[in-house]
């Protein structure tokens, strides 16, 4: 069977899927990691805010409502800077952070706000706004302490031919090799 190798350890067979965070889902294809990250849609909403575990922006007030009106006088589209133009009611997302809409022939952007993030080093993924945590690394793995050496989670060394250790959690676990004695 194919096996899919992740960082830290984990691995995965052809055809698990999984989810890295809440924009990301990711399959075993292959014996390649296969990933794919949501497309947020633009938000109709003043003021849209995104949580931590979710991963598109949501309106927390009333989404802004295109009004209908006969006034003929009013264009029934939108032209920004760039020249581009937009039907009445369209929304779209000039930039990752921005929804805009056409409201009787003038264009209302709103910017979205980010939630704050709780880890050290926090990631931005292309096409999103705001950054978020991957994984809880405000836990800094544990390491193992040897002879006066520092070895990372995972490591493995040798002590001599036959005896190896391996880092796991904190712990130094270590196993000799008995070879036969010669004749």
């Amino acid at each position: 069977p194919t096996i899919c190798y992740v960082p830290g350890g984990e691995y995965f067979m052809e055809g698990d899927t999984w989810n890295i965070d809440s924009c990301t889902q990711c399959t075993c294809h292959n014996a390649r990691v296969l990933c794919e990250t949501e497309v947020c849609p633009p938000l109709l909403c003043r003021n849209p805010t995104r949580t931590q575990d979710s991963c598109c922006p949501q309106c927390p007030d009333e989404p802004v409502q295109p009004s209908l009106s006969t006034n003929k006088s009013m264009p029934s589209y939108c032209k920004n800077d760039d020249g581009d133009i937009f039907l009445t009611a369209e929304s779209w997302k000039p930039n990752v952070c921005t929804s805009c809409i056409c409201l009787d022939g003038g264009i209302s952007c709103y910017s979205e706000s980010c939630p704050p993030v709780s880890c050290e080093k926090p990631v931005l993924r292309k096409g999103q706004c705001c950054p978020y945590c991957i994984e809880d690394t405000t836990a800094k793995k544990a390491v193992c302490h040897f002879n006066g050496k520092t070895y990372a989670d995972e490591e493995r060394w040798d002590i001599d031919s036959c005896t190896h250790c391996y880092c796991l959690q904190g712990q130094t676990l270590c196993s000799t090799v008995s070879c036969p004695s010669l004749p």
